[in-house]
């Protein structure tokens, strides 16, 4: 499920979309809770990408936040900001949430309470799991903005995508370490962040997106190439199609009844992924033309 939220494509996955009925089942509470703090959290995110000037292309929800795609690599200034700005709102919205419950005391109707209750606790532990110095959490890009002070930003990305390996599988180990007895709690946030820690590691560096969009003999010169053709649904990624060119000249990105909706080079496909972000789907890009003629 795609939406625009402020400018920004945000993706919900199928998955997470099936939890909402089963969490209904236990009352609407347990469902706009952690919306709400969610939410929230995400607003600091954006908020301070606006503040920064750096553009978000996409954002992919999480049970535990969500994964950025910038249109630009930002600067380690910038990645920093964004992602603190997270942990900083939900700890912000905890500090409402305990102050209004301070100043109402006794006045305030139980429901009413134990709904602020539920809200400053889940809101706090949004901001303490995603102050882990691992990717894809914001402490992971925190962590890589920092190391990105001192060593190659490659080298710094792959530092904090081995702790969000390497923070996985830890928690794996202790969700099954009373066997058969399973901590599904934290079972379920290790997969999350072997997940999420993988997804990233696939991904090429938008820097080395704009370089070879700059520098690419292949993409100058491709009006001269021998025209050959690689089909891919229009729900592929662009970096997936990239990865299948091998030589070819052009994507033909087909529908799910194998109709042709439309071809696409690979000019077209690195600058949509510079401004797109590289998990922009064929389909979209084919919807966007004025992004692929801007160049870069």
């Amino acid at each position: 499920m795609r939406f625009t939220l402020f400018g920004v494509r945000v993706y919900l996955p199928i998955p997470l979309l099936a939890t909402f009925p089963v969490m209904a089942l236990f009352g609407i509470r347990d469902l706009f809770v952690p919306a709400f703090c969610l939410f929230a959290h995400e607003l600091g995110h954006l908020a301070a990408a606006a503040w920064m000037k750096t553009p978000i292309g996409e954002m992919r929800v999480m049970p535990f936040g969500a994964q950025m795609t910038f249109l630009n690599e930002p600067d380690q200034a910038a990645e920093l900001t964004v992602a603190l700005a997270g942990p900083c709102a939900s700890l912000l919205l905890s500090a409402v949430l305990g102050g209004l419950l301070y100043a109402l005391g006794s006045a305030v109707v139980p429901a009413l309470a134990g709904f602020l209750r539920r809200a400053l606790h889940q809101s706090a532990r949004i901001a303490a799991l995603n102050l882990l110095p691992a990717l894809p959490l914001d402490g992971g890009r925190i962590l890589r903005a920092a190391l990105g002070r001192v060593c190659p930003r490659s080298a710094a990305n792959k530092a904090a995508l081995c702790a969000g390996l390497a923070a996985g599988a830890a928690l794996l180990v202790f969700s099954l370490w009373e066997w058969p007895a399973i901590k599904s709690t934290w079972l379920f946030m290790g997969l999350f962040l072997l997940a999420g820690a993988l997804r990233e590691w696939k991904k090429p560096p938008l820097s080395a997106v704009a370089d070879a969009m700059r520098h690419s003999d292949a993409v100058q010169r491709r009006s001269h190439m021998r025209l050959s053709t690689v089909a891919m649904p229009k729900d592929a990624l662009a970096r997936e199609a990239l990865s299948a060119l091998h030589g070819a000249s052009l994507i033909a990105v087909m529908d799910g009844e194998m109709r042709l909706c439309g071809t696409l080079a690979e000019g077209d496909l690195l600058n949509g992924m510079v401004r797109l972000g590289a998990d922009v789907r064929l389909g979209e890009l084919l919807k966007r033309p004025a992004v692929l003629q801007k160049g870069l």
